[in-house]
């Protein structure tokens, strides 16, 4: 199974303590873990919400701050 996390950066923490938890059930992808040098980060990002079975999205009060981002990944998502 695959699963993307959309986040806000300052919520990195939680993140990275839910990456942990869901790895048991495949592979999990966000930005700040699993960039790829060289490559856009739209192109990446949206790959992988492309072939993702699982899209979660956090929404904290820092996603206020990002919210064209997460919105633009929700808005993938849904696509």
């Amino acid at each position: 199974m695959r699963i993307f996390i959309s986040y806000s950066t300052p919520d990195i923490h939680i993140v990275q303590q839910l990456a942990n938890q869901l790895q048991i059930y495949g592979e999990v992808n966000y930005w700040a873990d699993s960039k790829l040098p060289g490559k856009d980060a739209w192109d990446s990002i949206f790959n992988w919400i492309d072939t993702s079975d699982i899209v979660i999205v956090l929404i904290t009060g820092n996603t206020v701050v990002r919210a064209m981002s997460v919105g633009q990944e929700v808005g993938r998502a849904k696509t």
